[in-house]
């Protein structure tokens, strides 16, 4: 895998919370 700044599951929470929010 490829090493990446943050990790899956801050990844994943921020998809969620672009769903949840959309970016204005």
């Amino acid at each position: 895998m490829i090493s990446s700044p943050f990790s899956d599951e801050q990844y994943l929470q921020r998809l969620l919370i672009a769903e949840k929010k959309p970016g204005e």
